[in-house]
This record gives C-alpha cells, structure tokens and sequence, in this order.
C-alpha cells in the first residue's frame, strides 16, 4: 500500500497497518491532486507528486481493514467505493494508492494542498 494521509507513522489510523512491512517513504508521479477535506483526499488528474509511506503486507484481514477504512470494494468502479485504488510504480515496486470517486464521501474538497503532503 502507498498511504499518503490517516494512516502514515504517527498518524491516528497507523494502527491498522500493524503487522505489515514498512518500506519506506515515496512520491507519486505528478498526476494526482490532493486534497483536506477534513482528511486528506487524491484525486485522478493534475500535476502533484504525492508524498507517501509504502507498506507491503499479504495478511488478508489487514488488507480488509484498509478497504474498509477507504470505504472501497476489490471491484474497480463499483458504485459502493468511496475510493478506488490505482497501481502505481514505486521505488520499492508496485502498490495500492485509494483515490477519491468524485463526490462520493459527500465532503467539500476545496482546499488544494500544492506540496502534495497532507500534515
């Protein structure tokens, strides 16, 4: 997983993350936006390298509670998900970044964070 937000060390959701393998920090490709709206959120298009934490785990009950926290099903595009995931390249290999479903969580998304990293 590439976490960019509530689930970084440090961070209140990090809890979720234990008994994964921590990789080590990374950035995006410039093509996402990310957003607080009250937490922070990704979206498809634009130009931010989003900054982030890389975490490998094959424990399926740790996988279920993050897709659960990103109110997101293993089904790309399905009308229940908050968010869907993309696969992104990473220095440490592949992995798992949610991005919004626009307007899904019912949240204003106004405020833009242009440093791609959501504090």
């Amino acid at each position: 997983f590439f976490v960019y937000g509530t689930l970084k060390k440090g961070k209140h959701n990090n809890y979720l993350l234990r008994g994964t393998k921590y990789l080590g920090e990374a950035k995006t490709e410039p093509v996402y936006t990310l957003f607080d709206g009250g937490y922070p959120i990704v979206t498809r298009g634009g130009s931010t390298p989003i900054s982030g934490e890389v975490y490998e785990t094959d424990d399926e009950s740790i996988i279920e509670n993050i897709f659960s926290l990103e109110r997101c099903t293993r089904t790309q595009g399905s009308p229940k998900n908050w968010y869907d995931f993309d696969v992104i390249q990473t220095t440490f290999g592949e992995a798992s970044i949610f991005v919004m479903n626009e307007g899904m969580s019912g949240r204003p998304i106004s405020k833009i964070l242009n440093s791609g990293e959501w504090h």
